[in-house]
């Protein structure tokens, strides 16, 4: 009996060596519990992100001087944008996120960066640095008063996005710098605010509900260009823009005004608020919803030189290269006030009040672009809406549903104070304008669209468009492809073809679709082109295939009574309910 008693305890010891052995493996193969923790004044935000328990970092109102390096997942909140303040000091950049991560930024102001002297990317950055695979996610920020600067280059003065994404919300963007400031005699800004880059792999950046304003990107030497006052797209990168606000965003070139390296093709100021720029890569701008007022994409603050150009007030695409390809599609936008200001009346040129597109692909649907202008010096300005020139082989125009009027292109007899086409690249390529109101030009002597096209294979559609105050409607200067123009309405036009026109050589070939009367606008004086009961558009348009778009600038739908109605509002009349009292 003793023996067995002996047994049983051993056995009943060894069980409960056994569960213990058990438990402890058990405990050592689950992953460290995540933790929240808290820092406030006085606190390291960086000692936190140090600790891998801290899964959620919640950050206390207070000012803390730091510049954070985050190479791990983690989450960052702050009490507010106007409460939770990281200040860069100037000596680096505020946050640097880099590897293949998901990181969490929300309600934080982020200022005063530098991104000089980084060992990461040393150029790029001055608030933020997104890189090498990694993801932010930033909500309820405030991005302002950074820099990113160096010789011979400095990219995304607020946030720089080198091949790794971005999804950023509820955000302002802010007084923030891409700026070359010394150095060599080459070299540029480019992404005042943001700069995308995916040239050694692929970037994305998802913007919505955010506000960039008064960002600059500007270069002070010679030789090169300022792009994207506000946002910068490079190689291999997509952008996804939705209800933003660009406000006072300068790309702002040489003052030194003795650019004897630049060709004639080199824009100076190039995307007041959004430059696209590619070589052999591809890249993609998709903007919904977005207003952009008061932008400039400016050749030189003061000494203007002869070759330099300004190009797209707002928004600027260019590919330098027949590989490169860009896509820009740009959908109820409103556009107002910005301007390309170039050099003087020799050489110098303005390029796209409002956009514009070399060597891209334009799509415009249901924009409002209003009071824009291109010019130099007042004489060599081209498109003060719209600009496309030299497009690649598949690049095409589509502008519809669009009120594109009031804007000033300073070129008397071939600038298109709304729209200006210049297919000289050789390429067979095609100009769709349909269901557009094209009116009021500021410049006595303009005409509302000019267009050239020089290959047999281009093709110009305009159907069911408004031209109204104008002195000349149309200059088609293309002797060789196609061109046809059929239901538009002029009123108050001199010359609906202006000197120097050849006859559309498309079939139909005629002008007999062609009509005069008042389209009744609502308020033109102050922006309104609505139309209203009685327009001589209404039902006057016609649904041939080809030329027409359907929904109007406001999104209803077409035709609302027995024909399309021409120009860029379809007329719904309001349906009223009888009042019935019980």
């Amino acid at each position: 009996m003793k023996k067995e008693r002996r047994l049983l305890a051993l056995g009943s010891a060894g069980t409960v060596t056994a569960v213990f052995l058990f438990a402890l493996l058990f405990s050592l193969s689950r992953p460290a519990r995540a933790m929240t923790c808290n820092v406030s004044g006085g606190g390291s935000i960086q000692n936190a992100i140090d600790n891998v328990s801290c899964d959620t970092i919640i950050v206390a109102a207070g000012t803390f001087m730091e510049n954070l390096d985050i190479s791990r997942s983690v989450t960052i909140q702050g009490a507010g944008a106007s409460s939770t303040i990281i200040d860069g000091g100037g000596n680096g950049r505020v946050v640097t996120i880099n590897g293949s991560v998901t990181v969490y930024l929300e309600n934080l102001r982020l200022t005063n960066g530098d991104a000089t002297g980084e060992s990461i990317r040393f150029r790029e950055g001055g608030g933020i640095l997104v890189t090498d695979g990694a993801t932010l996610h930033g909500n309820y920020l405030q991005i302002d008063n950074n820099l990113a600067s160096n010789s011979p280059s400095g990219f995304g003065g607020g946030v720089s996005i080198n091949t790794s994404s971005a999804y950023i919300s509820n955000t302002v963007i802010s007084q923030n710098f891409a700026d070359k400031r010394s150095g060599a005699l080459t070299g540029n800004g480019k992404g005042g605010g943001i700069f995308v880059n995916g040239a050694t792999g692929v970037s994305y950046l998802s913007l919505y509900n955010s506000q960039i304003l008064s960002n600059t990107a500007a270069y002070r030497s010679i030789g090169s260009i300022a792009a994207g006052g506000g946002l910068a797209v490079n190689e291999n990168a997509t952008a996804n823009l939705n209800g933003n606000l660009w406000q006072g965003n300068v790309a702002r070139g040489s003052n030194s005004g003795n650019c004897s390296s630049c060709t004639s093709t080199d824009p100076a100021g190039d995307g007041g608020a959004i430059a696209v720029l590619v070589t052999t890569q591809e890249a993609q701008l998709t903007v919904n919803g977005d207003r952009f007022l008061n932008n400039i994409a400016n050749a030189s603050p003061d000494n203007f030189d002869t070759k330099e150009r300004a190009a797209g007030g707002a928004i600027s695409l260019m590919a330098t290269n027949t590989a490169g390809r860009i896509t820009g599609t740009i959908a109820s936008a409103y556009m107002s006030g910005n301007a390309a200001k170039a050099g003087n009346s020799n050489t110098g040129e303005g390029w796209g009040g409002a956009i514009h597109a070399r060597s891209a692909t334009l799509i415009v649907r249901q924009s409002t672009i209003l009071d824009n202008i291109s010019d130099a010096r007042g004489v060599e300005g081209f498109g003060g809406g719209v600009y496309i020139r030299e497009p690649g082989t598949g690049d095409y125009l589509e502008v519809v549903g669009s009120v594109i009027a009031g804007n000033t292109a300073a070129n008397l007899t071939t600038a298109g104070a709304q729209i200006h086409i210049n297919y000289t690249a050789g390429n067979s390529n095609l100009a769709t304008i349909l269901h557009n109101t094209l009116a009021d030009d500021t410049q006595s002597q303009n005409l509302a669209l000019y267009y050239n096209g020089t290959s047999a294979g281009d093709e110009l559609f305009i159907g069911n468009t408004i031209f109204a105050n104008h002195v000349n409607g149309i200059r088609n200067v293309n002797a060789t492809g196609m061109a046809r123009a059929r239901h538009l309405l002029f009123y108050n036009v001199t010359n609906e073809q202006a000197a120097g026109s050849t006859a559309f050589p498309g079939a139909p070939s005629d002008t007999t679709t062609w009509i005069t009367g008042n389209p009744l606008f609502v308020d033109a004086a102050n922006g309104d082109y609505h139309i209203l009961p009685g327009s001589a558009a209404q039902d006057a348009g016609n649904g041939e295939a080809g030329y027409t778009y359907s929904p109007d600038v406001d999104g209803d739908a077409r035709p609302q009574g027995a024909e399309y109605d021409i120009g860029a509002d379809e007329l719904v009349y309001a349906l009223y309910l009888p009042l019935i009292v019980k």
